[in-house]
């Protein structure tokens, strides 16, 4: 009886338990199932559209927004974010200690748009120009892809790419290593405001002398940030 049992259970195939990624014993189909979960969100299913994209081998988009857009131009947009804010990172740092000229010295970055004047509009005008002199004029989803664009590369404005590796796969690791270093700059610029902010002051010192939380509140009045300056180039 109980060999006929175990034959049985043999030619019924592996158990229910064995079905689960990793499993010893796991089904054609349960290692079918295994196959189409992301990488990097294995209880999700693997996003689409991602192919042939820098760093879409982590197969990372849980809200699917791939399948909801043209991915070229998500990818255009997030590259361009990254980019702005990498410089913007190196902006921000440097903003406490060297100031362009024409322009009114802040020790703190968030109080410069206040401070920059004309400055400000002349660059919102040239960064407007360049953005719509790099695509023709085409600059939404819609249409940025289309035509003589239709081939070109998510992020290729055809500037720099002469000191891209000529051996693919560095140059690919190379693109990845943008994608990373950027996304990391995202997250940055949004914590060195974000700090600023609450101690109302500059990005350094990390906690300014005699700081009380809430109850400073005149940290940033103009003559504060004079003083600041003035201790910074001292």
């Amino acid at each position: 009886m109980a060999s006929a049992t175990g034959r049985a259970r043999q030619a019924s195939g592996p158990s229910s338990a064995s079905t689960f990624c990793g499993a010893r014993r796991a089904s054609p189909a349960a290692v079918t199932a295994c196959h189409a979960t992301s990488r990097s969100v294995p209880f999700l299913e693997k996003p689409k559209n991602l192919e042939g994209l820098a760093g879409g081998e982590a197969e990372f988009d849980p809200l699917g927004f791939a399948e909801l857009y043209d991915v070229r131009w998500l990818r255009e947009a997030e590259l361009k974010h990254c980019r702005v804010c990498m410089l913007a990172t190196l902006g921000f740092f440097t903003q406490t200690f060297v100031t362009l000229p024409g322009f009114t010295p802040t020790a703190d970055p968030n109080m410069a748009p206040t401070t920059a004047g004309g400055g400000l509009a002349a660059l919102i005008a040239a960064a407007g120009f360049i953005e719509s002199a790099s695509y023709g004029g085409k600059m939404t989803m819609l249409d940025m892809f289309e035509g003589d664009w239709a081939k070109r590369e998510p992020g290729d404005l055809n500037f720099g790419k002469a000191f891209l590796p000529k051996d693919p796969a560095e140059e690919s690791d190379l693109r990845e290593k943008e994608l990373a270093n950027g996304r990391l700059a995202m997250l940055a610029i949004g914590g060195m405001i974000a700090h600023n902010g609450v101690v109302r002051g500059p990005l350094f010192p990390l906690t300014p002398l005699g700081w009380t939380g809430a109850e400073l509140q005149n940290y940033m009045d103009l003559k504060g940030t004079a003083w600041l300056v003035a201790e910074y180039t001292s």
